[in-house]
């Protein structure tokens, strides 16, 4: 019984090895003949999947990069409490804070919508894309939401290191990647031109980054704030066979015009002050 549940732990190793290999960002530069040959004696008595883990985490690090990592299940099959969007009218502006989008993709689109609606039937000068303190999570209803504000067409791209890159883009009322619908907009694209304002900190991560991403390089566009934390990169998610979610880094955010991001975005006007009051008074001088 012990062989046999040896037997099954070292197929689970090897496969996430072989996705990793495959997959992520910086897997040319390791060697894998070896690593394989280390995780085989390193683990040779493991008789649970989890084992493994601390192992796969380091490969995983060294061919990811920080931004790859593991989720075990989470008990009971729990999900993370969602945040919807909020704001409101600010000096004439429309204020839109988006957090982290990481469960609740329905009711996070929802609410963004109802938002968005109501603050363009209020016909204000400009509108502020607050994205500080967003940690990531699904980037497809983020994008859904902040889709009027958006041209339809290219929003951004992955770029992996071998191609080809994958584009994000907003038709008629799909947000897709490739081919595939991820996520429904709402009914009311798009909202008058006006400025937009968006805001980071160093706190804006990951899918936070591919929104900001999404505005970068668009006329009357303007960013506020300190740097976000760089994690400018793709992840895949790979479904374990003990239920782990694998999240392999693959790939590099870049714009509509192809320019590729592989660190912290750094705003427009930085420094000190309240990058909200900031990014109003632009509003106002631009509208």
């Amino acid at each position: 019984m012990r062989r046999f549940a040896q037997r099954r732990v070292r197929r689970y190793l090897l496969h996430a090895l072989t996705i990793i290999e495959r997959r992520a960002l910086y897997s040319a530069t390791l060697d894998w003949a070896t690593i394989r040959a280390e995780a085989v004696a390193g683990c040779a008595g493991a008789v649970e999947y989890a084992d493994t883990h601390e192992f796969l985490a380091g490969v995983l690090r060294q061919a990811g990069g920080p931004h790859s990592g593991f989720r075990p299940p989470r008990p009971g099959g729990t999900r993370r409490a969602v945040e919807p969007p909020s704001g409101g009218l600010v000096d004439g502006a429309g204020h839109l804070r988006l957090p982290g989008c990481g469960g609740g993709h329905r009711e996070y689109r929802a609410v963004g919508h109802r938002l968005v609606r109501d603050l363009a039937a209020a016909g204000p000068a400009g509108w502020v894309v607050d994205l500080r303190g967003n940690n990531g999570g699904n980037m497809w209803p983020m994008l859904a939401v902040v889709a009027p504000l958006l041209p339809r067409g290219v929003l951004g791209y992955f770029v992996p290191p071998a191609g080809p890159d994958l584009v994000w883009r907003l038709r008629r009322r799909r947000v897709t990647l490739g081919r595939r619908t991820q996520a429904r907009t709402g009914p009311h694209h798009p909202v008058p031109a006006t400025p937009v304002a968006v805001l980071t900190d160093g706190r804006t991560a990951s899918s936070g980054e591919a929104v900001a991403v999404a505005f970068r390089g668009r006329p009357r566009v303007r960013t506020f704030g300190t740097a976000t934390m760089g994690m400018t990169s793709g992840n895949e998610t790979h479904l374990l066979r003990d239920g782990t979610l694998m999240y392999v880094t693959s790939s590099y955010f870049a714009d509509h015009r192809r320019t590729v991001y592989r660190g912290p975005l750094p705003p427009d006007e930085d420094g000190g002050g309240d990058p909200l009051t900031a990014a109003v008074d632009w509003i106002r001088r631009t509208s």
